[in-house]
C-alpha cells in the first residue's frame, strides 16, 4: 500500500508541475483550491490514515470543526508536545483538501477546541452517550472496536441495539 500511495504522490507532483500548478502548493492552504470528490482528496485520506495512525487511531475529520483540523496541520512541530514525522508541505496541503471536504465549520462566537471532547461536533454524534472516563482519541475503541481500521459505525454489542 505504501508504494501505491508514493507512486500517486510522485504522479500527483509530476502533473502538478507539468500543468503549472506547482506554484500552488506554496501558497497559504485556501478552501478555492478544494474540489469535492476528486482523487486528492483520496490521497489526502490516505496520507492521513497511513500517518497517524501510526501513534493513534485515526479520528474521522467529521469530529472536530475544519478549523481544528488547521491548526493542527499547520503546527507539525508540536502535536500535543510531539514532533509529527514524515509531514512535508506537499503532505499537508493532500491532508488538508481532505480534511476540509469531510469537517465542518465552526459558528462564528466559537472557539477553537483542541481536543476532541471539546467539540460539539463529536458530542452531536454522542447525544446519549454517558462517558464515565475523559474521552480521548484512544478510549473511542472501548464502543468502535474497529476504528483502529477507521471503522466507526461498527459499535460493541451494548451500544449495538441502544436508542
Amino acid at each position: 500500500m505504501k508504494t501505491k500511495l508514493w507512486q500517486l504522490l510522485f504522479l500527483l507532483v509530476i502533473i502538478l508541475c507539468t500543468t503549472g500548478l506547482g506554484a500552488s502548493m506554496s501558497i497559504a492552504i485556501d478552501k478555492s483550491n478544494v474540489k469535492q470528490g476528486d482523487n486528492v482528496n483520496e490521497i489526502g485520506k490516505e496520507i492521513y490514515l497511513e500517518n497517524c495512525s501510526e501513534c493513534h487511531i485515526p479520528l474521522p475529520p467529521s469530529v472536530l470543526p475544519t478549523e481544528s483540523w488547521r491548526e493542527i496541520l499547520e503546527n507539525p512541530d508540536n502535536h500535543y508536545g510531539l514532533q509529527l514525522k514524515n509531514i512535508n508541505r506537499l503532505t499537508q496541503v493532500l491532508m488538508w483538501r481532505y480534511f476540509q471536504s469531510n469537517s465542518r465549520r465552526l459558528n462564528l462566537d466559537e472557539a477553537i477546541p483542541s481536543l476532541v471532547s471539546q467539540s460539539r461536533y463529536f458530542r452531536a454524534f454522542h447525544p446519549k452517550v454517558e462517558f464515565s472516563e475523559n474521552v480521548t482519541h484512544q478510549t473511542c475503541i472501548a464502543c468502535h472496536p474497529n476504528a483502529k481500521d477507521f471503522d466507526y459505525l461498527t459499535l460493541t454489542p451494548e451500544w449495538e441495539n441502544s436508542p
